[in-house]
C-alpha cells in the first residue's frame, strides 16, 4: 500500500514517511491561531478568490472549481483556522484529487502574506476609527476648556501659563499625525502578494491582478521576490503603532500625575479605576496604567521587527509568523483602549480653580514680568531676564508669593542687578503677574489665547472630518470587494453545476 493518506483521515502535507521520518512534536506545530481571527478570515477569502481565478483561467475544471468553492463556504461557517487548514479539510471532504488542487500556483509565502495584509487592513481601519473617536473627544473638551488656565510644565517645573484646552489640542495634533502615519501605512499594506508564491511566482498561467482585485487590494505587489521576502512594510506599521502608543503613554502619564492628591487637577469616574487589596483609600487609574503597559508591548514588537529585518533574506520565517500574532493583538487592544480613553476624557471632572491657583503660585508668569520690563523700559531681554531671576530668588528667600509681587520687590531686584531701580505701572504689573492675562497675550499662531486656539481647533476638526471620510471610503471599498468576490464565486459554482 502506498504512502498516500486516506481522505477521511488526512492530516496535512507534513506527515511522517514523505520527506520526514517522524511526526512533529505537537507543541511545535506552526500556523495555528484562533479560528475567527482576521488572519484566518484572510486565508478563507484568499482561497475563494484563488479558486475563482483558477477557474476563470481554466486551470480548474468547472465541476472541481464548484465543488471547492461550495465546500470552502461550508467550512467557513465552521470557522476552522490555520495557514493550510482549509486544504486539509477540503481533502478530507472531497479527496486529494479535488481538494489537493487548491494550492496550485501558491505557497505558504503568499498565503501568509495575504493573511497578514488582510488582517492589517482591518486592524489599521479599526485603530483609525478609534483614534478618530478620541480626536473628537479631545476637540470637544478642548473647546470646553479654552479658558481653563493651568500651568505648563518642563522638566517637572512650572514653565508658562497655558490652558487645559491648549494641552488637549496639542494631543489632537499628535493624534492627527498618528492617523496620517496609519493611513500612509494602510496604502503600503493594501497591495497583494497573491501569486508571488515563496519568491519566484509560478509557471502556472495565473492572473495576479484578478486575485488582487477580488480581494479588494489596490494593486498587486509588482516584484515576486520583494512581495514575500521584504518586511519593511511590517516594520513601518509596527513603528507607527509603537510611536503612537509611546505618545499615548505620555498622555496617560500626564493624566495620572494630574489626578494625584498632590495636584488634584482631575478626577476620573470610578468605572475607569480600581482599588488596592490592602490600601482601601486608593483609586488606581487602571485604564491609564494599561495604556502605558500597551506602549511597552508595541515597542517590543517594533524592536523584534527591526531585529528580524537584519537577518539574511528568507532566514526568519516562523519568527515573523509569531511576531504577526503579537502585532495584531496589540492593534486590537489599542483600538479598545482608545475608545475607552475617549469616554474617560468626556467624563473627567476638571478642577479649574485648583489649576488656576497652581498657575499663579510658582512663577509660571515670570516670563511675562520680564516682558513687561522690556516693553515699558526698553531694556534688553537678557537684562530683564536677569532682574526677574533675582526677583524669583528674593521671593523664595523672603517668603512672599508671586500674587503678592509689588513694585518694591521689582525695584530691589533691579537695584541689585545694575544699581538702577525699575518699577511698572500698577495695571501693567497686575496684568504681568496674572496667569489669565498671560494666556490672553499669547496670540501668536498656535498659542493658547482664545482666538488662535479656536482657529487651531477648527483646522483640527476639518482634518478629523477628512480622516473619517477616508476610513469610511476604505471600508466601503472592502465591502464592495466582498460582494464582487462572492458574486464571482456564485458564477463559478453555477457554471460547475451546468457541467455535471
Amino acid at each position: 500500500m502506498g504512502r498516500q493518506q486516506q481522505a477521511a483521515s488526512y492530516r496535512g502535507y507534513r506527515t511522517a514517511g514523505i520527506r520526514l521520518t517522524e511526526e512533529l512534536e505537537p507543541d511545535l506545530a506552526p500556523h495555528r491561531e484562533r479560528a475567527r481571527t482576521p488572519e484566518a478570515r484572510g486565508s478563507r477569502e484568499f482561497n475563494l478568490a484563488h479558486v475563482v481565478m483558477l477557474a476563470e483561467r481554466e486551470l480548474l475544471s468547472p465541476p472541481h472549481a464548484a465543488a471547492l468553492l461550495s465546500t470552502l463556504r461550508e467550512q467557513a461557517q465552521a470557522g476552522e483556522g490555520g495557514l493550510h487548514a482549509d486544504e486539509t479539510a477540503l481533502i478530507r471532504a472531497l479527496g486529494e484529487d479535488v481538494g489537493g488542487r487548491l494550492h496550485l500556483g501558491r505557497s505558504s509565502g503568499d498565503v501568509g502574506g495575504v493573511r497578514l495584509r488582510w488582517a492589517l487592513r482591518e486592524s489599521i481601519l479599526d485603530l483609525v476609527d478609534a483614534l478618530n473617536t478620541l480626536r473628537g473627544s479631545l476637540l470637544r473638551q478642548g473647546r470646553a476648556h479654552i479658558h481653563t488656565v493651568m500651568p505648563g510644565y518642563t522638566q517637572g517645573q512650572h514653565a508658562q501659563p497655558t490652558t487645559f484646552g491648549h494641552w488637549l489640542s496639542m494631543w489632537a495634533n499628535v493624534a492627527e499625525r498618528d492617523a496620517r502615519r496609519f493611513t500612509d501605512g494602510y496604502r503600503d499594506v493594501d497591495r497583494s502578494p497573491a501569486g508571488a508564491a515563496i519568491l519566484a511566482g509560478t509557471s502556472a498561467p495565473i492572473d495576479r491582478q484578478r486575485t488582487s482585485d477580488l480581494l479588494g487590494f489596490a494593486e498587486p505587489l509588482p516584484h515576486t521576490f520583494d512581495a514575500i521576502q521584504s518586511h519593511d512594510t511590517v516594520v513601518e506599521v509596527a513603528g507607527a503603532l509603537a510611536n503612537h502608543l509611546a505618545g499615548l503613554s505620555r498622555f496617560a502619564g500626564d493624566l495620572m500625575l494630574w489626578s494625584s492628591a498632590e495636584f488634584g487637577f482631575l478626577r476620573f469616574p470610578d468605572r475607569f479605576c480600581g482599588t488596592s487589596s490592602v490600601m482601601m483609600q486608593k483609586r488606581n487609574p487602571y485604564l491609564l496604567a494599561q495604556a502605558r503597559e500597551l506602549a511597552a508591548r508595541a515597542a517590543a514588537a517594533h524592536g523584534t521587527a527591526l531585529r528580524l529585518s537584519a537577518d539574511p533574506t528568507g532566514w526568519s520565517v516562523l519568527e515573523w509568523s509569531a511576531l504577526h500574532g503579537e502585532l495584531l493583538d496589540v492593534f486590537a487592544e489599542a483600538a479598545t483602549r482608545l475608545g475607552q480613553l475617549a469616554r474617560l476624557i468626556d467624563a473627567t471632572t476638571v478642577y479649574a480653580d485648583r489649576m488656576a491657583a497652581a498657575a499663579a503660585a510658582h512663577w509660571a508668569q515670570a516670563t511675562d514680568v520680564a516682558m513687561a520690563l522690556v516693553e515699558w523700559h526698553g531694556i534688553a531681554w537678557r537684562t530683564a531676564h536677569q532682574i526677574v531671576g533675582i526677583l524669583v530668588r528674593h521671593s523664595e528667600e523672603q517668603g512672599w508669593t508671586p500674587p503678592e509681587l509689588a513694585n518694591e520687590h521689582l525695584r530691589a531686584a533691579a537695584a541689585e542687578y545694575f544699581d538702577r531701580p525699575l518699577d511698572l505701572p500698577e495695571d501693567v504689573l497686575a496684568a504681568a503677574k496674572d496667569p489669565a492675562s498671560s494666556v490672553a497675550a499669547r496670540t501668536v499662531l498656535g498659542g493658547p489665547a482664545p482666538e488662535p486656539a479656536l482657529s487651531e481647533l477648527d483646522q483640527l476638526s476639518g482634518g478629523l472630518a477628512r480622516d473619517r471620510d477616508w476610513a469610511a471610503g476604505r471600508r466601503a471599498a472592502l465591502r464592495d470587494a466582498d460582494e464582487r468576490r462572492h458574486a464571482a464565486a456564485d458564477a463559478v459554482i453555477a457554471d460547475g453545476s451546468r457541467h455535471v
